[in-house]
């Protein structure tokens, strides 16, 4: 910690500086505002306590590379004017013994509210034991977390959430689709995975990705605007194998109000209704068979009040409750 406030004050006097630190075990609980004018770039490091950086500004990129946070990493209200990375990461969400006993709620593991990235966004493979909360974040180009993983502690800690990206507006694509190397390598697959709710209401994106993803909980999408397409449904891992990956959805999923170019579901299996009612579509909405995989709603479809330029196809889809289109 104290080599990093140092290089901090170095890079508060010296333009383009630049901070490479590799394979460090940080011992010392970092808790400043920071002043980078140089890229940072950390890789194979290890925090033992928190790290906040809460309201620092990073003049060019920030890179969290396979780094481990055994505790959190905040980085509330931060301004970064390249691109942010944080891929291969891992963040454990330690807490003290016994805070599960309590009724006390712990802060999310990755908290990123208010953060403004003016380039892209990127977590490949970022796995967290604990919430993540990124409402109100800014960025100016893609982002992308194939094979995101955060699964919460449990309800006492977490409650039952999992990802808060609500209000995000995102310049460009949302990626949340599986990680599959382009070579075989060990942990060269890792599929997307939520363990509670997924809240993405007020998003903004140019397009979303989400084929293959599995959420433990609801997926939220009310109020949100993706101007191209909305995609939740099968995912092809390796055509040789015969290996997918099936979007799954544990509870409700929803669109109500929102404003899509196109959605794409076909194969999707949600185990609640889905919410569709006020949906303006300018494209159509495809919700039939994906190969061997059949559309399954646990509820009912609910897209009263939609309004759909293109077409609806329903084909071969199973729909436990009750199709409404009033």
């Amino acid at each position: 910690a104290a080599d990093i406030g140092q290089r901090s004050a170095i890079s508060q006097q010296a333009a383009d500086t630049r901070v490479r630190l590799r394979g460090l075990r940080v011992e010392d609980r970092l808790e400043r505002a920071l002043v980078f004018t140089g890229p940072v770039r950390l890789s194979d490091v290890e925090f033992i306590h928190d790290v906040v950086l809460d309201d620092s500004i990073f003049e060019r990129s920030l890179e969290f590379l396979n780094c481990r946070f055994l505790q959190r990493l905040s980085g509330r209200d931060v301004t970064v004017k390249g691109a942010l990375r944080l891929d291969g990461s891992r963040i454990d969400g330690a807490v003290e013994l016994g805070a599960s006993k309590g009724s006390k709620r712990q802060p999310p593991v990755l908290d990123l509210r208010g953060l403004v990235v003016d380039r892209s966004l990127f977590a490949d493979r970022l796995t967290t034991f604990g919430r993540v909360r990124g409402d109100w974040i800014r960025i100016g180009g893609t982002v992308r977390a194939r094979g995101l993983q955060l699964h919460p502690r449990n309800e006492v800690l977490d409650g039952r959430s999992a990802l808060d990206l609500s209000h995000a507006r995102i310049n460009g694509p949302l990626d949340l689709a599986g990680h599959v190397a382009k070579a075989r390598e060990p942990g060269g697959r890792q599929r997307t995975v939520f363990g509670g709710d997924a809240k993405l209401v007020g998003l903004t994106c140019e397009q979303a990705d989400l084929d293959g993803i599995d959420v433990r909980g609801s997926l939220d999408l009310s109020s949100c605007r993706v101007g191209g397409g909305l995609r939740v449904g099968v995912a092809l891992v390796d055509r040789g194998a015969d290996i997918w990956w099936r979007a799954r959805i544990g509870a409700f999923f929803s669109l109500y109000r929102s404003q899509v170019g196109r959605v794409e579901m076909s194969g999707c299996r949600t185990d609640g209704t889905f919410h569709g009612i006020d949906l303006q579509l300018s494209g159509s909405l495809f919700a039939d068979l994906a190969g061997r995989f059949r559309t399954r709603i646990g509820g009912d479809f609910n897209i009263s009040g939609g309004d759909i330029k293109g077409d609806l196809e329903l084909d071969g889809a199973q729909i436990v409750g009750r199709f409404v289109f009033v």
